[in-house]
């Protein structure tokens, strides 16, 4: 069989003896990552930061937007594929990395908070105590903003 370069196929064959790679849909990883998000958010997130929130006074901002929008993923997605094929073209065995596209995300899930400047220190040692404890920790990393 023999066919030519095509983004839709994924795959090149230029003669019998190449492999063809059979690529999962970056839509689907995009759809897996927000429902994982979703679960992640209802079972441990939402409620660990309610109770920051309660107990230092703050306001959380865009609740209904902590999920990051399919569109916006998908993008980020193909801009890392794109990336990791640049940074191999010279590679003629590479093959793209499911894991290592889904590790590129950070910010699938993201939540503002908002405190009184004598609350912020306060809370932000809170929230990276919880985050960060060894043994029932929710992440790896955050980013802060003020």
């Amino acid at each position: 069989m023999k066919r030519k370069n095509s983004l839709s196929g994924l795959a090149n064959f230029d003669n019998e003896n190449d492999i063809g790679l059979v690529a999962c849909s970056l839509g689907s990883l995009a759809t897996g990552l927000r429902e994982q998000a979703k679960k992640i958010a209802a079972t441990h997130v939402d409620k660990f930061l309610e109770g920051i929130r309660q107990k230092f006074g703050g306001k959380l901002q865009g609740f209904d937007f902590k999920i990051k929008g399919h569109s916006s993923l998908l993008r980020k997605l193909v801009s890392e594929l794109e990336e990791q094929l640049k940074n191999n073209q010279d590679n003629p065995s590479f093959i793209p990395n499911k894991q290592a596209l889904i590790g590129s995300i950070h910010d699938c899930l993201r939540y503002t908070l908002e405190f009184n400047n004598d609350q912020y220190m306060d809370a932000v040692k809170a929230i990276e105590a919880q985050l960060f404890d060894e043994d029932d920790g929710l992440a790896k990393f955050a980013k802060f903003k003020n």
